[in-house]
């Protein structure tokens, strides 16, 4: 429900959001990749608006399978984990 409302909210205000996500410059080694860099983007914007403090929260507290589901929505893409530090 609020991941519904935060994504029209986001849409409506910033339209080309995603897009300019996608087209940011990957300065990765192809062959070492695992999550795309907007998912990672996105990741740290969520880390600032529910206000972790700390990368390693995002295990604790964003680690659950609604959230993942919500960051795939946003990334437009699918991922069967979410990027944390701790493996």
């Amino acid at each position: 429900m609020i991941a519904n409302v935060f994504f029209k909210t986001i849409h409506h205000f910033f339209p080309k959001l995603s897009v300019w996500l996608n087209t940011t410059d990957d300065p990765r080694q192809i062959n070492k990749i695992t999550y795309k860099l907007s998912h990672l983007l996105w990741l740290g914007i969520f880390l600032f608006l529910v206000r972790l403090g700390s990368k390693r929260q995002i295990k604790y507290r964003l680690s659950t399978e609604e959230f993942r589901k919500n960051l795939c929505l946003f990334t437009g893409s699918y991922s069967e984990t979410i990027a944390t530090m701790i493996p």
